[in-house]
Order: C-alpha cells, then sequence, then structure tokens
C-alpha cells in the first residue's frame, strides 16, 4: 500500500492510508486546488478558492448578477436590474410600503378643517386636537340636549352632554380625588375581646415558660383546648 501523502510503501493495517500519523495531517491541512476556471465576464482563467465560484473578482461578480433582466416595481412601478431572480422592489422602502401599509398610511383630510395630513395611525380623524375637541364639542353635539349638573366639588353649574360627568373640568376632579382618595382609610380599632384574648394568651404563655413547659407543649395543649 502506498501513502497518500509522500507516496511511500508500508504494510496497511485495516482501512490505514497514511505511513504515519504525520503524513496524515499534512495531507489534510494542505489546500485544496481546484481546476482552473473561465471567468463569463472578462474571459480571463483563474484558480477557484471554493467549488462554486463562478467569476475571477467581486467585480465580475456584481456584474454578473447585473445580467438579470430588469423588473418593474410593484410598488412605485419603476424599472430596475434586480440583484436576486425574486427580488420584487426597486428598494427597502418600497418593500416596507407595500407589505406593511399600517406603517406608512396614506394622507387624509381633516373632518373639522378639511387640511390634509398624514396620520400616525388607520383610524386617525383630525389633525390637531384642537380640531378633535371642536369636533366633539359642537358637530356632534347638533341635535341633542344639553344637560345642567353641579360640580361635585365646587359646587358650581356647568352643561355637558355626558350623564356620567360629575366635575365641570379636569382640575376639580384632580382635586376632588386628591382631597378623598389620596389618603388610605383609617383602620378600625380593635375589639375589646381581640385585646383580652392577646393579653390572656401572653399571660398563660409567660406562665408556662416560667414552669419549663416548651413552646411546642403550649400550642399541643392551645389546639386541643381550642
Amino acid at each position: 500500500m502506498k501513502c497518500l501523502c509522500c507516496g511511500k510503501e508500508f504494510e496497511r493495517i485495516g482501512r490505514q492510508k497514511f505511513c504515519s500519523p504525520d503524513c496524515r495531517r499534512l495531507y489534510y491541512l494542505k489546500p485544496v486546488h481546484y481546476e482552473k476556471r473561465t471567468c463569463p465576464i472578462c474571459g480571463t482563467e483563474f484558480t477557484p478558492l471554493y467549488y462554486n465560484q463562478k467569476c475571477c473578482s467581486v467585480k465580475c461578480s456584481t456584474n454578473n448578477r447585473r445580467l438579470l433582466a430588469p423588473k418593474i416595481c410593484e410598488h412605485c412601478g419603476k424599472q430596475f436590474v434586480p440583484v436576486r431572480f425574486n427580488q420584487r422592489f426597486c428598494s427597502r422602502d418600497c418593500s416596507n410600503k407595500h407589505n406593511h401599509p399600517f406603517l406608512n398610511p396614506p394622507p387624509k383630510i381633516c373632518d373639522t378643517c378639511g387640511k390634509q395630513f398624514i396620520p400616525k395611525n388607520s383610524t386617525q380623524r383630525f389633525c390637531s386636537s384642537d380640531c378633535q375637541r371642536h369636533f366633539v364639542s359642537v358637530e356632534e353635539n347638533d341635535g341633542k340636549k344639553h344637560l345642567t349638573k353641579t360640580c361635585a366639588h365646587c359646587g358650581k353649574s356647568f352643561q355637558t352632554n355626558y350623564t356620567t360627568q360629575k366635575f365641570c373640568s379636569a382640575e376639580c376632579r384632580s382635586q376632588f380625588h386628591n382631597a378623598n382618595y389620596s389618603k388610605p382609610p383609617p383602620k378600625p380599632p380593635k375589639s375589646k375581646k381581640s385585646i383580652n384574648r392577646t393579653e390572656g394568651l401572653i399571660r398563660l404563655a409567660n406562665e408556662a415558660f416560667a414552669r419549663g413547659i416548651t413552646y411546642g407543649e403550649l400550642s399541643f395543649w392551645l389546639e386541643r383546648s381550642g
């Protein structure tokens, strides 16, 4: 049997292919040499570094990718040269706008002032909070009865369209809640029975310990006596 590394003949034992461990190490550590190939872009011969290398350089590789047929972007309609065979959009922005429309909603017209604005979400109807308050207080209240109520904090009368409103303003509401709900309610005082029972248990425990009774024996007798 000839060694695959140095070519020396040796007596083979089992599946042995090399005459020594050094030859086996040198055989597997040496670089693999592939056959020379021809670059499809520039036509030069080169030795590939890996088995599926097609072009001689990075420049020729990018030019080889650009040889794909041009396509039309599915979002904006522009023509582009794809980098991959399954590329559908000309840029990342077009891909995000097409696949995630909720991130970039189309412009809308404000229901109050009629101005065009870009909404932050698909359910936004007004360009600002002022337009929203004006719409709620004026336009939605046409044909509804105004209720007259008394503020639960300052006692002033105010008009509202909501049956559950109790305060005339946000300041009165916050002052009322701070005055009534900020502090925890006081704990109820202990009854005389619980105080007398606690004092009796303490007196009994002290007498038991003075006579040499352990805590386990005391708890056992207390459970039996109820």
